[in-house]
């Protein structure tokens, strides 16, 4: 019985993480066709959401077997070198560019014009390279202070 369990389990995270790539490359290559504002904000919010989920759900199964914490890790480095790469190879952009559409670029954003404020010579790009980098760090560190 609980072998069909962990199958079932297995099955259903193969099952998202398959749709979740499909669906956010769907809408990727739909954002990159249409030259609609609207429908290119509406693309663009749909294959952030799926890209969330494909990569909840590969670093979810990646801290099941080898720990929180180097699951912690690798999700952070997955999004420096994902985002870093998709910015310089698809959008031709800074390596640590940040859009206007997704979430976390809107949370980015948020930040950058707070800092503006008191450092006039501030940009999102950097504000992205700082939080990154700086939770890079962190995050080997948890894992060298607690322990693997």
């Amino acid at each position: 019985m609980l072998e069909a369990i962990f199958l079932l389990v297995s099955l259903t995270y193969t099952f998202l993480y398959t749709l979740s790539w499909v669906k956010f490359q769907k809408y990727q290559f739909l954002e990159r066709s249409y030259d609609i504002v609207a429908q290119h904000h509406e693309y663009s919010q749909k294959w952030h959401w799926f890209k969330g989920l494909n990569q909840f759900v590969f670093f979810y199964l990646l801290s099941v077997k080898f720990g929180y914490l180097i699951g912690f890790v690798d999700i952070i480095f997955y999004w420096i070198l994902f985002d870093g790469w998709l910015n310089k190879s698809v959008l031709k952009r800074n390596f640590f560019y940040v859009g206007t559409t997704g979430k976390i670029d809107k949370a980015i954003q948020w930040v950058n014009n707070g800092i503006k404020t008191v450092y006039k010579q501030s940009s999102p790009a950097f504000i992205s390279a700082v939080i990154k980098i700086s939770l890079l760090i962190y995050s080997i560190f948890l894992l060298f202070t607690r322990g693997f």
